[in-house]
């Protein structure tokens, strides 16, 4: 690669710069797979975001907050994804494993050779274009992560006012019936259904004035017999 000495002639630290470049290629060519992957999985993903739910997934949505417990599949999902984009961002730009070894620093004319091997599979441009498509990934899977958020905070805010319509309602519904008791009972005392107290017998007041007249009688015929 890069001279017109054959490989075969090469000194061994040639040859291990050769390997280590092979090496890292082939790392990438692992990791672009996995890229591939995971782009493949989000593809549906900005149709979802711009499209929302469906009225059934929602209405599945509102039934499932009820739940003790309750833990959305797409928050997961998207959760996971997460967890895979920083994964692959670890394994390219954290770990060391792509970058150039260490043993080549103090040997120049190893290092310009596994360079010229890095240009020769352009390395350098494979691993920019991940770290493009991970920021995109990155990108889709928070927005869908804050629009998961953002739908759970709503569900949460309908659920709430039905409950307080809904006690207003039975509030509603208790007032009104004690207010027709309470006015049914107005009207009866008012139109007379408590009955009043009863007038005293005739008899019985016959009965007294008799009585009366009779000590009167009494009375004045004592006075008439003492009289000398």
């Amino acid at each position: 690669v890069g001279g017109s000495v054959p490989l075969w002639e090469a000194n061994i630290l040639e040859k291990v710069a050769l390997s280590h470049g092979m090496q890292r290629s082939v790392k990438i060519d692992r990791i672009e797979y996995f890229m591939d992957a995971l782009v493949q999985s989000l593809k549906a993903l900005p149709t979802t975001i711009v499209v929302g739910s469906s009225s059934q997934q929602l209405l599945r949505d509102y039934l499932n907050i009820l739940s003790f417990g309750f833990a959305d599949a797409a928050q997961k999902e998207a959760l996971k994804k997460m967890g895979e984009i920083l994964r692959l961002r670890d394994i390219i730009n954290l770990r060391g494993s792509l970058e150039t070894p260490e043993v080549y620093w103090d040997l120049p004319e190893l290092e310009g050779m596994y360079e010229l091997i890095s240009r020769e599979f352009e390395l350098s441009r494979r691993i920019s274009l991940l770290n493009q498509k991970l920021d995109y990934t990155q990108e889709l899977v928070e927005a869908r992560r804050i629009q998961l958020k953002d739908k759970r905070g709503t569900i949460l805010t309908n659920w709430i006012i039905a409950l307080i319509v809904a006690c207003v309602v039975l509030k509603c519904f208790d007032f009104h019936k004690n207010w027709n008791k309470n006015v049914s009972g107005l009207k009866k005392r008012v139109s007379g259904g408590k009955p009043p107290k009863p007038p005293p017998c005739n008899a019985e007041m016959s009965a007294v004035s008799t009585a009366v007249r009779g000590f009167k009688s009494a009375a004045s015929s004592s006075a008439v017999s003492t009289r000398p």
